[in-house]
């Protein structure tokens, strides 16, 4: 027995929408790392104005 087109449509639509998510959270991932990278560079944090770095301290040791 086939599902109706509706349920088939919605079906669909669902792994549709759970492949553009789970794309979309690779992508964030990725961009989480190469900031982490980037924080954990002391070259990089060295360059940053004193402010900076004191608030890129405080905002990435944190707990959340």
């Amino acid at each position: 027995m086939e599902p109706a087109p509706q349920a088939h449509a919605h079906q669909n639509w669902r792994q549709t929408a759970i492949a553009r998510l789970s794309k979309e959270i690779d992508k964030l991932a990725k961009e989480v790392a190469r900031f982490e990278g980037k924080l954990n560079n002391d070259k990089f944090i060295g360059k940053a104005p004193a402010v900076h770095r004191y608030l890129l301290f405080f905002r990435w040791y944190q707990p959340f």
